[in-house]
């Protein structure tokens, strides 16, 4: 009787167990369908692989459906981990590369390779100089920030490039700080462990993690997309942690210093965040930079006036539209072509 009365309440368990689960996911779906675990579930598996210096990076040839409520995409890479055109083919040595590096937002997340402003620019640039061969190499990676650049960098002198371009967005600060196992703690380029606030040490604990590594393996992320949907619902307003002027300087140093040392043409472009999601920290971060950049004589694409339509972003990703990124391929040309003469 008592082995019998034991094994109906292990079934009542696993029964609650799988309810609450359900109504999580119902909750989820209902009340907030386009927050984190919407952001993590959606990934494919063979979107992202390991890597030892960035922690994680596209996967190399491969070809990725990408699909979201407002689009559905087709990621293609080559050999190198690189987004290109569905219709690539062959690994043509380019005479003049020109790297542009950033996070989601270089990569096109949102549109086709062939509407992305990277690939949009080398067109307009082919165009304009019929004798040169000009090819914009896509080095976005989703969830990187101004700590992967410096990385990325590093990667872009092995190619060979005429000019570097660093696209920086909102985010870029807050994302290249990474946390050590999920305990609230970052670390800065110079392995500099920076405490973080105890509401962001909540949020994280309660979160696991700010954004699984991606290759983690499947059950666990989605264990972490479970757990940070709930945590995401109750402290909406807790967002990460801002990090110090002086630590944003920092970072933005380490890119500098790293460019410098590329010896080629370098320079800035800032996307501003959409309108509907601009507040003054954004605007403060985006102001540090332009001030960084005006101190250095750094060449800087600043667009926060220019691309205030709604048209140019997704309402709900926030990601550029076919129309955020031709226009800020019309602008990076004509930039390109005042500063380094392209």
């Amino acid at each position: 009787m008592a082995r019998k009365e034991s094994f109906l309440n292990l079934i009542l368990i696993f029964l609650s167990l799988g309810f609450g689960f359900v109504f999580v996911e119902v909750i989820l779906r209902v009340f907030d369908p386009y927050g984190v675990s919407f952001e993590l579930a959606d990934h494919p598996r063979n979107m992202y692989s390991s890597s030892k210096t960035l922690g994680w990076k596209l996967t190399p040839a491969q070809t990725i459906k990408y699909k979201r409520l407002e689009y559905n995409i087709t990621i293609k890479t080559d050999s190198r981990g690189f987004r290109v055109p569905l219709d690539f083919k062959t690994e043509m040595k380019p005479a003049e590369p020109i790297a542009i590096i950033g996070d989601s937002f270089v990569l096109g997340v949102g549109v086709q390779a062939k509407d992305t402003f990277s690939e949009l620019t080398a067109n307009r640039l082919n165009s304009k100089n019929p004798r040169s061969v000009f090819n914009l190499l896509n080095m976005g990676l989703n969830a990187s920030g101004l700590a992967h650049y410096p990385i990325l960098v590093r990667q872009a002198k092995l190619l060979n490039p005429i000019a570097i371009v660093v696209v920086i967005y909102a985010n870029d600060f807050q994302d290249g700080f990474r946390d050590i196992d999920g305990f609230g703690f970052s670390v800065n380029p110079q392995g500099i462990l920076v405490n973080i606030n105890w509401k962001d040490f909540l949020f994280k604990k309660i979160g696991f993690l700010q954004w699984p590594s991606p290759f983690s393996l499947e059950p666990f992320l989605a264990l972490n997309s479970y757990c940070y949907g709930v945590a995401n619902m109750f402290f909406r307003g807790i967002q990460n942690v801002d990090l110090t002027k002086e630590l944003k300087i920092d970072l933005l140093e380490h890119l500098f210093n790293e460019l410098r040392s590329a010896k080629v043409n370098f320079m800035f472009l800032t996307i501003p965040p959409p309108p509907f999601f601009r507040n003054e920290k954004f605007l403060n971060q985006n102001q540090l930079i332009k001030e960084f950049a005006s101190k250095r004589n750094i060449a800087h694409l600043y667009l926060w006036s220019e691309m205030n339509k709604k048209k140019y972003y997704f309402l709900i990703d926030g990601h550029l539209t076919e129309s955020g990124h031709d226009f800020v391929s019309k602008n990076l040309v004509m930039y390109l072509a005042k500063s380094f003469k392209l």
